[in-house]
């Protein structure tokens, strides 16, 4: 028996009934921080390319403006570039809370997933399973599965502790944090070389 249970066949014990209704609560949960995580992707990626888009067009086309003003000069130059420059540095810092605030919510919704998987486990949906009416014949699908559940989410429980499971989805690619975070790292990077090529384009116009 599990640590998690003390006792079995306790009258005083939480019923089915209440493990189902912990049950659905745990998936609210987890659907709830999931919806989060796609909410924030969803915000930085815009954000950051509407930044993006906004600094290479001043760049392009505001940068050779200044350039004709009477006023233009090495210094007017460099402040302008710099207040450019602080467009895709501000994307860096966004794509990298953007980063740390999805891990923190992944890493919530693989929690409550551990609890779901508890509850399954008590239920007996990870096993065959008694029911109290007879399925026709012609509505009894999948014959050969053992289990309500589909087998490869039942084989991924091999883990002694919660702990185990959650820190293999954060660090492996068998959890959506390392391939989302991925994506989000590559939007960094393209901060970083818009950075580097509006620089060298401002440093070429102050030296002109």
């Amino acid at each position: 028996m599990p640590n998690w249970i003390s006792t079995t066949n306790d009258p005083k014990g939480i019923d089915r009934s209440s493990l189902l209704q912990l049950y659905e609560s745990m998936r609210i949960q987890r659907n709830t921080h999931r919806a989060v995580i796609f909410e924030n992707l969803q915000f930085c990626v815009t954000l950051v390319s509407a930044l993006l888009g906004f600094a290479v067009t001043l760049t392009a086309f505001g940068l050779p403006h200044i350039l004709r003003l009477p006023v233009a000069n090495p210094l007017t130059i460099s402040l302008f570039g710099l207040c450019i420059l602080a467009i895709p540095a501000a994307g860096w810092f966004i794509v990298g809370y953007s980063v740390r605030s999805v891990k923190k919510e992944y890493q919530k919704l693989a929690e409550y997933l551990t609890v779901e998987q508890k509850l399954e486990s008590a239920l007996g949906l990870d096993r065959p399973m008694a029911i109290q009416f007879e399925i026709e014949k012609d509505r009894q699908i999948f014959p050969d599965d053992t289990c309500l559940l589909y087998h490869r989410w039942v084989n991924s429980r091999a883990h002694r502790t919660a702990a185990e499971f959650v820190d293999e989805l954060l660090e492996s690619r068998k959890g959506l944090y390392v391939p989302l975070a991925g994506t989000l790292r590559i939007l960094q990077v393209l901060n970083a070389l818009v950075f580097i090529a509006i620089a060298v384009v401002v440093i070429a116009s102050v030296l002109k």
